[in-house]
């Protein structure tokens, strides 16, 4: 295995417990080898060569940045050995960019859920789904992976792993940005035990957008300008400024709604001048 960041060690402990032998694994960083200890007890780190030689599985699960030039590096060192089944673990690549590991299988399983580096996400991973790339005759293989991982395979196309990995960030960062923000606004203004009363809603909003009978609701559904400049209004002043990307998610949200045929009750133009108001000069 390859990397022991929080993907890496998780992973590597998910795989141990389906049955597989962890032989070894690579780790730079103190914060590794502390996951590696907790995670892959007694697993030996050793150098990314030394992984490769004990391995008939590798895992890669390196940073998105670095990955293209390990590759690189592996196979001008010639590290990479005929039959060998190669994984990597990132959202916005297929198997291209393992072609040039001659010889080897390649395969790409993203677990679509987060990782903090720590048993707890082994939890997560058995109520997940993974991504899944690879060439048509070893999809089975690809799929039984991900399996054993805890995951729930989906089956996607080398060309759209790109519109995975945008829908994957346009979820997750923005999720966790917005109840970051969420979370120190309430806490600014004095509401206890704000991130249980926020994760508890955010937790039933998933569910019920899960049903697909969910409808808008607020100004997405009854055209409420007043209600949506009262909530900018209370939003002003909170340090970063959440009121852009409370626009541009309204915005959002209402073209959802007209893309649907939901019908907004609208009673002027009010609410789409609410919509493009610059946050500038205030809410």
């Amino acid at each position: 295995m390859l990397g022991c960041g929080r993907v890496g060690a998780v992973l590597g402990a998910a795989l141990a417990e389906a049955g597989h032998r962890v032989v070894a694994v690579s780790g730079v960083s103190e914060a590794s080898r502390d996951r590696a200890r907790a995670l892959l007890p007694g697993v030996p780190m050793l150098l990314p060569e030394e992984v490769l030689d004990r391995s008939e599985l590798v895992l890669l699960t390196p940073p998105a940045a670095v990955l293209e030039s390990l590759v690189g590096h592996l196979c001008v060192s010639g590290a990479f050995r005929p039959g060998q089944i190669v994984v990597h673990t990132h959202p916005g690549f297929g198997i291209r960019v393992l072609s040039e590991a001659r010889h080897v299988l390649p395969l790409a399983i993203h677990p679509a859920t987060r990782f903090t580096g720590t048993r707890s996400d082994l939890a997560r991973l058995r109520v997940s789904h993974a991504a899944v790339t690879a060439h048509p005759d070893r999809r089975a293989v690809a799929e039984a992976l991900a399996v054993e991982m805890g995951a729930e395979p989906v089956w996607v196309e080398e060309a759209a792993r790109c519109v995975y990995a945008a829908t994957i960030s346009l979820i997750g960062d923005h999720v966790h940005a917005l109840f970051e923000a969420g979370r120190s606004h309430a806490l600014e203004a004095g509401i206890r035990d704000a991130e249980d009363l926020l994760r508890g809603y955010l937790h039933a909003s998933a569910e019920v957008a899960h049903t697909r009978r969910a409808h808008p609701h607020g100004f997405a559904e009854t055209g409420d300008a007043e209600g949506l400049t009262r909530d900018l209004t209370a939003l002003a002043g909170a340090q970063p400024d959440p009121r852009p990307s409370y626009r541009a998610l309204a915005r959002l949200a209402v073209a959802g709604s007209l893309r649907s045929g939901t019908p907004i009750e609208l009673r002027d133009d009010s609410l789409f001048d609410a919509l493009s108001q610059d946050d500038g000069g205030g809410g």
